[in-house]
């Protein structure tokens, strides 16, 4: 039987399991390697709000229904490994045709994510950017999947889950984003 090993994050090297160990543990001792390390802040980040959010579940449904699968936690985990990665480059406008700026799709998911999961009664799962985002002005193809916390009218939240996210992405990217698809991919209620 052979066993699936777990990939690495960021230069520090560790896993997703390591980080979430280390976040578990208070961050300390404090690890300057992951610390300092951008893909490792991302997934700790994305880990602090998958471990609220689950604990708050929890104590939602504690009465009617069993805790969250961990077939749900795994693949929250899986989403965050695969999202902190700094992915492709995108070119930023300068203003100063001797620089060239850039921010890492990394980084571009995790504002996706910090977006989605301040509104209430949302958690972001995976989030694909499909299209040439290295490419200034090409055409840029978004799905975010949602886990939907409480019952709640899912089209309007849907919407707002949207509306934030190209908000967020017009004022801090410069990407042509040609449309969003909101994939429910999950709704946790204790109803």
């Amino acid at each position: 039987m052979s066993e699936e090993l777990e990939p690495t994050i960021g230069a520090a090297g560790y896993t997703l399991t390591q980080l979430s160990e280390y976040l578990d543990a208070g961050r300390v001792p404090y690890d300057a390697a992951i610390e300092e390390d951008p893909e490792c802040e991302r997934a700790l980040a994305a880990l602090e709000r998958v471990s609220r959010a689950s604990h708050d579940l929890i104590e939602l449904e504690s009465a009617a229904t069993p805790a969250p699968s961990g077939a749900w936690l795994q693949s929250m985990m899986r989403g965050i490994a695969i999202d902190a990665r700094a992915g492709r480059e995108i070119p930023l406008a300068s203003l100063e045709p001797e620089y060239e700026f850039s921010q890492s799709e990394g980084v571009v998911r995790e504002l996706i994510r910090r977006t989605g999961d301040a509104i209430d009664g949302v958690l972001i799962g995976r989030c694909v950017l499909d299209g040439e985002v290295t490419e200034p002005g090409a055409p840029v193809h978004l799905t975010v999947s949602v886990t939907v916390l409480g019952l709640q009218p899912l089209h309007p939240l849907a919407d707002r889950v949207r509306d934030a996210i190209a908000e967020a992405l017009a004022l801090h990217t410069t990407l042509r984003i040609t449309g969003i698809d909101i994939v429910i991919a999950d709704v946790r209620s204790a109803e």
